[in-house]
């Protein structure tokens, strides 16, 4: 599922940079019961991080930088990688409001 992820993040990666965010990935060690992918997308109004087990669970998080409110909290299991789009729509009509 990580990779699956990975390579779907690099397909957004060009749009997300465009709406004014940095993006930076990260990999858990692979040696853990758990392994994940953490992505960190910040811009000047926001800070996001979506984090994406192998198991499918994801944790999104969006904090608006000026009032530090979290503007999203999610947790939700992605059965398949054609369901990350449906992650990526949640975050966009968050960060789009």
């Amino acid at each position: 599922m990580l990779k699956e992820f990975e390579k779907w993040l690099t397909e957004k990666e060009s749009f997300l940079r465009q709406q004014g965010f940095t993006i930076a990935v990260s990999h858990s060690p692979t040696d853990i019961n758990k392994p994940s992918l953490c992505v960190d997308m910040d811009s000047d109004d926001y800070v996001g991080r979506i984090v994406m087990w192998n198991t499918g669970e994801c944790q999104i998080e969006i904090v608006n930088v000026e009032t530090e409110e979290t503007i999203l909290d999610d947790y939700r299991v992605v059965s398949a990688p054609s369901e990350f789009d449906k992650v990526f729509c949640l975050m966009h009509l968050v960060l789009s409001k």
